[in-house]
């Protein structure tokens, strides 16, 4: 991890979930992760009152897909 944030300019990053979600100087998260764990990582992070940007595929089912929004939508409410 150390290395790709330098190489990529990256001020923070971390393998756990947990510690970029209860920072409360980050606004927002980039979720890059294997597929079939971008919906659980992406309802927490709104949970956590993150925006939240993630790669394509969003998902690998139309559940998690839902699941997604839902929070996303959630979120949004809570910001306004």
């Amino acid at each position: 991890m150390a290395a790709a944030s330098i190489v990529y300019r990256i001020s923070m990053g971390s393998e756990q979930n947990s510690e970029i979600l209860a920072d409360q100087s980050i606004d927002a998260v980039c979720i890059s992760t294997p597929d079939h764990r971008y919906a659980y990582i992406a309802v927490e992070a709104c949970k956590a009152g993150k925006d939240i940007y993630v790669e394509k595929p969003a998902c690998t089912y139309v559940d998690e897909g839902r699941k997604m929004v839902e929070a996303a939508r959630k979120r949004y409410h809570q910001a306004r």
